[in-house]
This record gives C-alpha cells, structure tokens and sequence, in this order.
C-alpha cells in the first residue's frame, strides 16, 4: 500500500484508500492499522479513507485517523423481485439516520465508496452478489433502486459524495446483468 500511496501522490490523485473490505483485519487489529495510516501520512499528503464493507463500518475504531468515514453500501433494501420506490424509500431511512448519526459522532462526512445492483430480479435482497452469479435480468429493479439511493443520498451534507460500481473502459455486450449502469435504461 505504501508504493501505491507513492503513486498516488506522485500523480496528485485526490483521494486515496488505504484498503477495502478487509474485515477481520480492520476490526481485530486497529493499532496496526493506525500505524499504517501514519505511514501513508508522510508519503500521501491528499485526504485518506478506508472502504469498509456496510455491515462492518460500526466496528472500526480508527476512523478518527481518516478523513472520510468510507461505506461500501450494499445495504439489504428490498426483498421483492421488483423493488417498489416507496417501500425502498422506507427502507432506507433507518439506514440512512444510523449513518448519519455516525457521521456525527465520528465527525467525519461518509463517502460512499461502493454501491450499485445488478439489473436482476431481487437485486434489492443481497446487493453485494456477484454478477458472475447467474439471475434472471429485471431492468426496473436496478432502475428502482439506483433512484431510491440517490433519492436518500444525494443530497445530504453530510455524504461526501461516492462512487458507482462498476463502470467498465469497454462495456459489455447489450443484455447483460452486470452492475454496470451501460446501455441500460437505469
């Protein structure tokens, strides 16, 4: 990581994460990574996160030492096969007040380092499966559902902004049911 951050800085990227989803790392071995933190510190001089999975973000204690609390938020939002907007909506919301409020105590904004669905029946259910997983395609799920996101997020002060996964530099072909947002009419 310490040669990336040198890369990073040697380019002048804006923003840099010291890891993604490593969560027995990050919750069973905090010191080690404040210690690393502080060595990306004197190598990377751009604002520093950490892509905590959505269902380990509450557990990490080192979030003090970055400068964006980082939430890969495949959060569970609907079980139908076709998530309606409204109850999505409704879904969100104690989501989005338990984020928000830990923004708060942590005094840092959330960045939104991961979200996105399939465009696949359920992809509301467990957002987080594999596009490798085989489902039948549903365009409206993914459609309902990046609005709902966007609906309860994109406006809040407290959200640095984010980013969609995934976006590829050559599209796959037309019919697939990947994340990707591509072609598709979401």
């Amino acid at each position: 990581i310490l040669k990336l951050a040198k890369i990073a800085e040697d380019l002048e990227v804006d923003l840099f994460s010291v890891g993604t989803e490593l969560k027995q790392s990050s919750i069973k071995r905090p010191e080690f990574w404040r210690q690393l933190i502080q060595k990306v510190r004197k190598i990377y001089k751009g604002p520093l996160t950490y892509a905590a999975n959505w269902d380990e973000y509450q557990k990490i204690i080192f979030w003090e030492d970055l400068d964006y609390i980082g939430v890969d938020t495949y959060f569970p939002v609907s079980r139908k096969e076709t998530p309606n907007l409204r109850k999505t909506l409704k879904n969100w919301r104690p989501i989005k007040r338990q984020l928000k409020k830990f923004s708060a105590t942590i005094n840092r904004p959330i960045l939104l380092t991961e979200f996105g669905y399939r465009n696949v029946n359920y992809a509301g259910k467990r957002p987080w499966t594999h596009d490798k997983e085989p489902a039948v395609m549903n365009n409206q799920a993914q459609v309902n559902l990046y609005h709902a996101f966007f609906k309860t997020f994109w406006a809040e002060p407290w959200v640095a902004g984010g980013f969609a996964w995934k976006w590829f530099a050559h599209p796959k072909k037309k019919g697939n049911t990947s994340f990707s947002l591509q072609g598709k009419p979401a």
